[in-house]
């Protein structure tokens, strides 16, 4: 039977801050909307639906921001021709994409966690992507470069400061798609990308309970590049020391009890 849509929206301008969607089909969908998504929180999407599912855009960029996304039998995030920026968001257990980023576009993902899903980040069909600051674990794969519709191109993404681990694929990219990365930490390190990234246990401080900012002498302190994100996925100060670190977090000792806290 119809297991219920949370909110359909067609040509608006669109404001859903502060919610809790629970136990339905597609929860947020927006089409050619301009909308700002902040501080929600989706849990068990059911069926071949997304958390949050965006098709085409209007007017100015929208925002999607802290939002929490608890599993999803498909997406957590879906993206059609849709160049919002993405920041601070966690989502985790998806069956198939944490996000999906897919159409001429220029989405930004800036200091997000994506844990458990099939693929962390997928970027296909002329999209461009930006991706700065994420930690991506116990994904399959972590992010994936590709040509999913015929004859519509390959992905292309810049890729900084992000850390991949606890995948079986870190970066993996079709023959039509390209990307540049620096700056990185990445489980599987493709030897085009030596330069300039890494491939070191990050030290985080409990996997077990998704505590994935990182312990003291974490080769990933102070590893990053300077970037315009002047603050990390708890909203703290970045840089602290000489240099950003690597990944959504940056690292403060002593670390504080809001530090400690799972989701900002």
């Amino acid at each position: 039977g119809d297991i219920g849509t949370g909110i359909d929206a067609r040509d608006s301008y669109v404001t859903v801050q502060g919610n809790h969607f629970r136990n339905m089909g597609e929860m947020l969908h927006c089409t050619s909307c301009q909308s700002l998504v902040e501080n929600n929180i989706f849990e068990n999407v059911q069926g071949y639906s997304d958390a949050i599912d965006f098709d085409g855009e209007r007017g100015a960029v929208s925002i999607i921001r802290g939002n929490v996304i608890l599993g999803s039998e498909d997406d957590g995030i879906d993206l059609g021709g849709a160049s919002p920026i993405m920041e601070r968001n966690w989502i985790e257990n998806c069956a198939d994409k944490g996000v999906s980023l897919e159409g001429a576009s220029a989405p930004e993902v800036i200091n997000s966690v994506i844990v458990q899903c099939s693929m962390g980040i997928a970027v296909k069909d002329r999209c461009h992507a930006f991706l700065v600051h994420n930690t991506i674990a116990s994904c399959q794969t972590g992010i994936s470069l590709y040509e999913k519709n015929a004859n519509q191109g390959g992905g292309t993404a810049e890729i900084v400061n992000c850390l991949v681990w606890d995948a079986e694929q870190s970066l993996e990219l079709d023959d039509k798609s390209s990307a540049v990365v620096s700056h990185s930490n990445l489980m599987q390190l493709p030897a085009a990308f030596q330069e300039s990234n890494l491939s070191l246990d990050p030290l985080f401080q409990d996997v077990s309970q998704w505590r994935l900012d990182l312990q003291a002498g974490s080769p990933l302190i102070d590893a990053g590049r300077q970037t315009e994100i002047g603050s990390d996925y708890l909203g703290a100060v970045r840089p602290i020391g000489a240099a950003p670190d690597i990944g959504a977090y940056e690292y403060s000792n002593p670390t504080s009890i809001e530090k400690w806290m799972l989701h900002p």
